[in-house]
C-alpha cells in the first residue's frame, strides 16, 4: 500500500494548485494514452491520472491518488532522489527520463521508466508536471 505519511506544506491550498494545472480529459491524446498519465503541481501533489495508472496502482477512481503527493508511491529509498531531481529540473527548465521503484497497493514493488515534463501556464511561469510513464519497461 502507498505511504500516506507525506503531510502537505502549511501554506499550500491543494485546490488552488489544482485548478491552476490542466486536466486529462482535456486533452484525447492524454485521456487516451497506452502510458501512464500523471499531472501534479511543483510541490509534487497528484492532480490528474488516467485509467493506465488507476488501473495500475489497483484504484478504483481518482480519488485514491488526486491530492496525494506523488512520493508516497515511490519506495522510501528513492524519495530523496526523487526531490532532488525534481528541484533540478525547476532549477534548470528541463524535462527528465529516469526509472523510479515504486509500491503498489498489493505491496508489490515495480520499477517504472518515467519521462517527466515541466508544464508552463499561459504567462510562461512552471506550473506543474506531466510524468509519462511507462508500465512495460
Amino acid at each position: 500500500m502507498p505511504d500516506n505519511t507525506l503531510n502537505q506544506p502549511e501554506n499550500l491550498d491543494p485546490n488552488l494548485a489544482i485548478q491552476e494545472v490542466a486536466k486529462i480529459e482535456d486533452s484525447p491524446i492524454l485521456r487516451n494514452a497506452i502510458d501512464g498519465v500523471v499531472m501534479g503541481d511543483l510541490w509534487g501533489y497528484i492532480t490528474d491520472v488516467n485509467q493506465v495508472i488507476l488501473d495500475l496502482f489497483g484504484a478504483k477512481d481518482k480519488k485514491e491518488i488526486i491530492g496525494k503527493n506523488v512520493l508516497n508511491f515511490l519506495v522510501k529509498e528513492e524519495r530523496q532522489r526523487a526531490v532532488k531531481e525534481s528541484l533540478d529540473s525547476i532549477a534548470n527548465g528541463k524535462n527528465k527520463t529516469l526509472n523510479y521503484c515504486v509500491q503498489l497497493k498489493d505491496g508489490q514493488q515495480i520499477t517504472l521508466l518515467v519521462k517527466t515534463i515541466l508544464m508552463k501556464d499561459e504567462n510562461g511561469q512552471q506550473a506543474g508536471f506531466v510524468n509519462i510513464v511507462k508500465t512495460d519497461a
